[in-house]
């Protein structure tokens, strides 16, 4: 990470400027209050094609000082992705029946996107989930970004 810590000091940040930047841009312009996605040819010729962006959208914020050297993107396939959000839910759902607090917003996953409100939005739309690994991968300011399958 550079920035305001020293030179070899590790710094593990999950979910950070480049997920923000990545999912804001591969999310299709929305035109009703409820946020949810049209299936409609119509609503697919306004999706702003990823590589046609400039690259000015995926430059790391100058103003923002912490910045990572690599930036590691997992990727899974829809079927690894879904088992994971109902294990969420699952677990949600015994701990809150256990008398817990349960999940929040903050804390993924969850019964019917209850608390991510991403899990059902990937889930209906399997192009989001490409057009966001397209636009993670053109983030600008680590020096390097890798897949892990």
């Amino acid at each position: 990470v550079t920035g305001c810590y020293e030179p070899y000091d590790v710094i593990i940040i999950d979910r950070w400027y480049a997920s923000t930047c990545g999912y804001t841009v591969a999310r299709p312009p929305q035109n009703d209050s409820n946020n949810t996605f049209g299936s409609g040819e119509e609503e697919e010729q306004r999706i702003p094609n990823i590589g046609d962006m400039p690259d000015t959208i995926f430059d790391w914020p100058t103003d923002l000082r912490l910045r990572p050297n690599i930036l590691l993107v997992l990727q899974i396939d829809q079927s690894t992705r879904q088992k994971r959000v109902d294990n969420r839910a699952s677990s949600i759902a015994t701990a809150t029946a256990a008398g817990g607090e349960g999940g929040g917003a903050g804390e993924g996953g969850g019964a019917p996107s209850r608390f991510n409100p991403w899990d059902e939005r990937l889930a209906k739309d399997i192009a989001l989930g490409e057009r966001i690994l397209e636009a993670l991968h053109r983030v600008r300011g680590p020096v390097g970004t890798y897949t892990i399958n």
